[in-house]
């Protein structure tokens, strides 16, 4: 069978796994990587076993590092620094400029804690905003993510970034500083494009992030 085609198959099924079956991530990446390593090239008796083996190297070079980063940022969050991290961008800034606010806060914060945690974070803050300016909603939305995505997908020591590095055996404080490098003028056109998308029609916030009726 083609690369190609074996690559699609398990890039689909971690999708299905994950959005149809509602799966865990950690099961669907696995279960996906034993269908591709079984569709590979390769004796029958070695194909599972190297799934394992690849899994233990990789979390053996990079495991340790993940595992230091996210205790930092569930101590970031118990600790309230993070949300103060937030409030001084938006002091400093102003709450007309609070999408900016948003983009930076998600930008410096996905660096330490993971995406989903960062979008936890941040999503209620922006929903406070929503509730006193009555506009906006979208864009601080898309901003506040955008910032977010481009850390996590360019600055170790979240997973992806730190995996490239140690694969492509790029120094580790060089993939830092470069990821920086290049996620700072990304994020400010990333930010042209999440005001761009902020001017369509008003999508309102879920009812449950609206107040109570009379309020």
């Amino acid at each position: 069978m083609h690369p190609l085609l074996i690559l699609l198959i398990g890039v689909v099924t971690v999708i299905g796994l994950i959005l149809v079956l509602r799966l865990n991530a950690f099961l669907a990446l696995i279960m996906a990587a034993i269908l591709v390593s079984l569709l590979a090239p390769g004796a029958w008796p070695a194909k599972v076993a190297r799934v394992g083996e690849a899994f233990g190297s990789v979390a053996g070079k990079i495991g340790i590092v993940i595992a230091l980063a996210a205790i930092i940022g569930q101590c970031l969050m118990e600790s309230g620094a993070a949300d103060r991290i937030v409030r001084s961008l938006l002091r400093v800034l102003g709450e007309s400029r609070a999408a900016a606010a948003l983009l930076a806060a998600g930008f410096v914060l996905s660096i330490p804690m993971f995406f989903d945690t960062v979008i936890f974070l941040l999503v209620p803050l922006a929903r406070s905003l929503w509730r006193r300016t009555r506009k906006n909603y979208v864009l601080y939305i898309t901003a506040l993510a955008a910032g977010a995505a481009i850390t996590h997908t360019l600055v170790p020591p979240t997973p992806g970034p730190l995996f490239g590095a140690n694969e492509l055996k790029v120094n580790l404080g060089m993939m830092i500083i470069m990821g920086l490098v290049v996620g700072a003028p990304t994020a400010v056109l990333g930010f042209v494009g999440c005001t761009a998308i902020g001017r369509r029609p008003r999508i309102p916030p879920p009812r449950s992030a609206r107040p109570a009726a009379g309020r």
